[in-house]
């Protein structure tokens, strides 16, 4: 039988964070997670119990909303060890992926423990999300945000610069797909981020990512917002339609 105990097979520190690649059983499944910050946050993951559903349920909640959607063009913005362009690049052969991740090394990494392998589908960019925005003219159908400091939101994501660029790279029909840490009342940040936002885009949901509905309790929730209404069928519906 295989052992099952917390095993730490890599660590570094780069230029810009330190990682662990450990191996460990979570959310009852035997895994290899990435971990980064000095609080050590689980940052990607794949299972090792031979299944094609994501190890994350909010990354799951991001591989139903890509299928109903069916993009052509994703800018994901935070990469991490790149598991949801991985994934998904496996069963969409259409689907183009431009990647932002500062953190060069992370891309090694990926590699390396991962399952990232070098594809045409999968464009990485050694750059912050701001700045990548203010310099390119490319329209996407759906911009991914997946990137946290430590435990909260990036500021340059909290910023109105940020969200009206969002807005102006996006195709007629495109979407915004944040992934957020946050009660469902909304934590602070995260309606901070909403009444920013709420400036630009027309629509905004919020989708839960998990089966609990405890106002209390902070998780993953998905963040969605669009210039036209939408309703996507992911497995958990939508709370509400938010105040425009």
């Amino acid at each position: 039988m295989a052992d099952r105990s917390r095993n730490v097979i890599y660590q570094t520190t780069t230029n810009l964070e330190t990682y662990e690649v450990v191996e460990e059983v979570y959310a009852d499944r035997y895994s290899r997670l990435l971990y980064s910050g000095q609080v050590k946050t689980a940052q990607s993951g794949i299972p090792l119990d031979n299944s094609d559903l994501m190890l994350f349920e909010y990354c799951q909640r991001l591989v139903e909303l890509v299928m109903d959607l069916q993009p052509k063009d994703v800018l994901m913005i935070g990469g991490g060890a790149f598991t949801l362009p991985t994934h998904l690049i496996k069963t969409n052969k259409n689907i183009q992926f431009d990647v932002i991740e500062p953190d060069k090394d992370l891309e090694v990494i990926a590699k390396q423990y991962f399952e990232l392998e070098v594809s045409k589908q999968i464009n990485v960019i050694n750059d912050f999300g701001l700045h990548y925005l203010k310099n390119s003219k490319k329209k996407y159908d759906l911009i991914i945000l997946d990137a946290y400091y430590e435990d909260s939101i990036p500021k340059e994501f909290l910023s109105r610069k940020f969200a009206k660029l969002a807005v102006s790279s996006l195709k007629e029909h495109g979407v915004l797909a944040a992934n957020v840490v946050s009660t469902l009342r909304m934590d602070a940040k995260v309606l901070e981020m909403h009444n920013i936002y709420r400036k630009y885009f027309k629509y905004s949901r919020l989708y839960p990512t998990t089966k609990d509905r405890t106002y209390y309790y902070a998780h993953n929730i998905i963040y969605v917002a669009s210039l036209e209404p939408e309703n996507f069928l992911l497995k958990y519906p939508a709370l509400r339609q938010l105040e425009a």
